[in-house]
């Protein structure tokens, strides 16, 4: 699992250098892909993001959680592969949850429109716990956080649960990605398949 006392070993290993301009205990790395950084300043245990990424609540931008480890992670590697921060909205608020009548899930990417293209659910692995299997049991059953994230706004086209652990100090990923389109000829061909459009609770809390 990632934890505050391998973070450094995981930010060296995505590309993160000691930013010796500023007097904090400051890792950086830049992103050439669109000319943009991220910061993680270990003095006041705060992970600075680009202005232009969306943070609708800020509960990601600290060390208090290492689920935000994962978020930090799979963000870096959104803009190594060319995602723009004005794409990328972090803790997307969608409607229907207990927590001021909102939920709010990890990560949502944009089209260059502003529609929602993919909800991302980030969650931590390799310890006992290992919340990434234990959610995508969790979803073979009753759908989730993710279906119910989605099924409150219905807009992104696709879910994604995502981990990320330090192994062997290097940082190793795996993810599930599930389209939000009905296969309509497979529905037809079986009377007990029950279609994503046909769906209209939003599965509590």
């Amino acid at each position: 699992m990632i934890t505050k006392d391998n973070l450094r070993e995981l930010l060296l290993s995505l590309g993160f250098v000691k930013d010796t301009t500023n007097i904090n205990d400051v890792m950086t790395r830049r992103f050439s892909e669109n000319d943009t950084q991220i910061s993680v300043d270990f003095s006041t245990n705060q992970i600075i993001y680009p202005k232009e990424i969306k943070i609708e609540r800020a509960t990601t931008l600290n060390f208090s959680d290492n689920e935000n480890f994962v978020v930090l992670e799979c963000v870096c590697r959104l803009l190594k592969i060319g995602y723009h921060p004005s794409n990328i909205v972090l803790e997307p608020k969608t409607p229907g949850g207990r927590e001021d009548g909102n939920y709010y899930g990890d990560i949502l990417i944009t089209g260059n429109d502003g529609v929602p293209f993919m909800l991302i659910e980030c969650k931590t692995t390799g310890d006992d716990k290992d919340e990434y299997n234990k959610e995508w049991h969790r979803m073979l059953l009753d759908g989730g956080q993710l279906f119910r994230y989605y099924n409150s706004y219905r807009q992104a086209n696709y879910i994604c649960l995502y981990t990320a652990d330090l192994i062997n100090g290097i940082s190793q990923t795996a993810y599930r990605v599930i389209k939000m389109t009905d296969n309509e000829e497979r529905i037809s061909s079986d009377k007990d398949l029950i279609s994503y459009s046909s769906v209209t609770s939003n599965g509590g809390d």
